[in-house]
């Protein structure tokens, strides 16, 4: 319990809801946060980059950042409101 320790000392509030663990999910989140990519994060945290263990740690809401589908909506969107608003293709 070293990491308590330490976490107590620190002043930290509710420092008993803090574990190790924590330091590997919030790293790997503000990683995120900063632009890194999923590469980046596995080789920070010395995880394999082929391992899914890193999209388990990053937030629901971060998964999107580099996937390959993330503007599709977007697009769509785009293209029926400008159909609807009489601006064929202004999205593009």
């Amino acid at each position: 319990m070293a990491f308590q320790s330490v976490v107590l000392a620190a002043g930290i509030p509710h420092a008993s809801t803090y574990t190790f663990h924590s330091l590997r999910v919030g790293g790997a989140s503000e990683l995120r946060r900063r632009g890194a990519t999923i590469e980046g994060i596995a080789d920070a945290g010395r995880w394999s980059r082929h391992s899914t263990i890193v999209m388990d740690y990053l937030r629901a809401a971060e998964r999107w950042i580099d996937h390959p589908m993330q503007k599709v909506g977007a697009y769509a969107v785009t293209e029926y409101l400008a159909a609807v608003l009489g601006r064929e293709g202004a999205g593009r």
